[in-house]
């Protein structure tokens, strides 16, 4: 199925974007301010499919993968 397929059932489908993009496209969704600190992470690219209503759920699989720690303040989350 394709993106807008994907999108129809509630996915996001990211297929070799790099970190920075995805997490750009993840902030369009979700409150508060999302920032990755590690400039290197920003680069590598990601294969994944990620539900739209479990974006927190993303973001410890995006660390996790990426190897990256994950600091949550009231209105921004940072990624290092």
């Amino acid at each position: 199925p394709g993106r807008a397929a994907a999108w129809a059932e509630g996915y996001l489908v990211f297929e070799g974007e790099s970190l920075g993009q995805v997490l750009q496209r993840i902030g369009n969704f979700r409150p508060g301010l999302l920032i990755l600190a590690n400039r290197a992470a920003a680069r590598r690219p990601v294969n994944a499919l990620f539900h739209l209503d479990n974006f927190d759920g993303a973001l410890a699989t995006l660390c996790g993968e990426m190897r990256l720690a994950r600091l949550r303040l009231p209105g921004v989350t940072v990624l290092y």
